[in-house]
């Protein structure tokens, strides 16, 4: 008789709820429910990722790399691809090749909660490209729809 699978529940990364309700705990030296809801608002607000699927973090050389899906604050899946000259008002940009993208891997995601998370390879960085203010790209060319399952 086959076996049922079994529903694997989703984690869900609470470390920095915890640890920023400790903190409220031992300074206020009391331990109170609505601690933890505090805390819970605390880390929804300063321990997001600015990492979404569908962005993309670029190395020195104009290489990409498009984040498919965010797995957890410290992980994502994506694929590695090159980049590729287009004419947009008036300017020439670079943006990713998604014609020759590579296959999706899973890889760390370092300084998730600072102002340019980044991703690493052996030999180069790939950082979070952020819209500069005097050279500002078009928003639909800082992020890429992509249908993650």
């Amino acid at each position: 008789m086959p076996r049922k699978k079994k529903s694997i529940v989703k984690y869900k990364d609470n470390r920095y709820e915890r640890t920023i309700k400790v903190a409220i705990n031992k300074a206020f030296d009391n331990i109170s429910s609505e601690n933890r809801c505090i805390a819970k608002i605390v880390a929804e607000f300063s321990h997001q990722t600015r990492v979404e699927p569908g962005s993309f973090l670029v190395s020195k050389r104009l290489q990409y790399f498009v984040v498919h899906k965010v797995l957890s604050n410290h992980w994502v899946t994506g694929w590695f691809c090159p980049s590729k000259l287009v004419w947009v008002e008036g300017h020439v940009r670079y943006i990713p090749d998604l014609e020759n993208s590579g296959k999706i891997i899973r890889k760390r995601l370092n300084n998730p909660f600072h102002r340019r998370p980044f991703v690493n390879t052996r030999e180069r960085k790939f950082f979070l490209e952020t819209p500069k203010v005097k050279w500002a790209i078009p928003t639909h060319y800082n992020y890429i729809a992509v249908f993650a399952d």
